[in-house]
């Protein structure tokens, strides 16, 4: 007479275990992907809204507004050409901001968005975070673009 046995012995235990784990190691691989993708487009997604709203402000306001960056700490500013260069917006997408850009750099430095609506050159916005790369474009004429440069 054989008698019936009842729950699992430990290598069958082991080896789900060992199954999980790498299902779970395969996942959080993943993830990190997707966080960083989400972290530079949402960057990507601030920069060409405040490009936009500078190229309206300066049409709305009919002066010439100048955006600059200091690319070198990840910081770029919207001033009046006029009024004593008063400042209309700065924006830090360093590491101590939840957007944590590692890399920016404005081509060129520094535009200027004329009243009747056009800028005084067109502006390519490059951003980098944990290895993805984004690309905002922005022509004299004020449309914005964001892309994924190719290497």
């Amino acid at each position: 007479m054989r008698t019936t046995r009842r729950g699992f012995t430990m290598i069958e235990l082991a080896l789900t275990l060992v199954v999980i784990g790498i299902l779970a190691t395969m996942a959080m691989a993943k993830v990190g992907s997707t966080i960083s993708r989400s972290k530079v487009d949402r960057a990507a997604s601030i920069v060409a809204a405040d490009l936009e709203n500078a190229f309206s402000t300066g049409g709305r306001l009919r002066q010439p507004l100048v955006i600059s960056c200091d690319c070198a700490n990840r910081v770029y500013r919207v001033n009046d050409q006029l009024n004593g260069g008063a400042l209309r917006l700065e924006r830090n997408l360093g590491p101590s901001t939840p957007f944590t850009v590692a890399t920016m750099s404005f081509e060129p430095t520094t535009v200027t968005f004329l009243p009747p609506g056009r800028l005084s050159q067109q502006l390519q916005v490059d951003l980098t975070v944990d290895g993805k790369t984004r690309r905002i474009t922005m022509s004299s004429a004020g449309f914005v673009r964001i892309t994924t440069p190719t290497p």
